[in-house]
């Protein structure tokens, strides 16, 4: 090689950490746009207008399609990425896990951020080191380990009420031992006084003939959520409410998350197995 003449391997492997680095960078500041709008609106209204995840396709989907094209994301990762995140979104929607918006982001993400950024050298892993090798589904899973822990909160509140001499199921003597236990992890007793159908909260109790029973599951959305003027004059007195929680933010703190410190389900699962080992 001439003296002074550039090194073309070099100058092409740079350019190339150059343009993961710009294309990682814009897709990165599209969804957190997109998701924290979002997530406020989840959190303010519970509903989140479908533009926010057609300005997130339209504008990630052309750039991730570019970085296949040029070779920089294998095609492989992107149609698992993509279909996985469609399934799981279909499942949990259907199943009455996920509301509508909650399943259009997830399958925005599958487009967007198939694979963990690549921003800096210094951010070429999370935290942890531990990380999903399709980053989209280390978002779902940081955001169902988040949700799920609303259920620790649950809980206390509701051995706090106990403890204040308070009949947690007074009216729900016949229900069976484990749909109580469900119920105390799943949801609260409130003033039904202090209830409307706006409250961000879905309704745990039925009236049969005149006995109250606790329902665990919602199939929809909108089912049973608040509690309308009809319902006030069945259910009087305290009730038990299954709050309706903003998975949207959840879904952002996730990314967050997933991007810094890393995949929470493997590190719970490593911390289980090292536990373990040690018995």
């Amino acid at each position: 090689m001439l003296l002074g003449a550039p090194n073309t391997s070099r100058i092409s492997v740079w350019a190339g950490a150059s343009f993961m680095e710009w294309t990682s960078t814009v897709k990165l500041l599209i969804c957190v746009a997109c998701l924290s709008y979002a997530s406020w609106s989840d959190i303010k209204t519970r509903e989140v207008s479908d533009k926010v995840w057609v300005i997130m396709a339209a504008f990630t989907a052309p750039i991730t399609i570019m970085e296949v094209a040029w070779g920089r994301l294998p095609l492989l990762l992107l149609v698992l990425s993509l279909g996985l995140c469609f399934i799981i979104g279909l499942a949990a929607f259907y199943v009455g896990l996920f509301g509508g918006a909650d399943a259009e982001a997830l399958w925005c993400l599958g487009i967007a951020l198939p694979a963990y950024p690549k921003l800096h050298p210094w951010m070429s892993q999370p935290l942890m080191g531990l990380q999903q090798p399709i980053f989209s589904l280390s978002i779902f899973s940081n955001t169902v380990v988040l949700a799920a822990s609303t259920a620790i909160y649950v809980l206390l509140r509701n051995l706090l009420y106990k403890a204040r001499g308070k009949p947690l199921f007074q009216g729900l003597e016949e229900e069976t031992f484990p749909r109580k236990a469900i119920a105390l992890f799943i949801g609260y007793k409130v003033d039904a006084s202090k209830l409307s159908e706006r409250s961000h909260v879905f309704i745990m109790e039925t009236m049969r003939g005149e006995k109250r029973r606790l329902k665990l599951f919602f199939s929809s959305e909108k089912e049973d959520f608040g509690l309308s003027e009809e319902k006030k004059s069945e259910l009087t007195g305290e009730v038990w409410v299954a709050p309706a929680l903003p998975l949207l933010a959840y879904m952002m703190i996730g990314l967050a998350m997933a991007l810094f410190i890393g995949d929470l389900v493997s590190f719970i699962t490593l911390q289980i197995l090292s536990f373990l080992q040690i018995l």
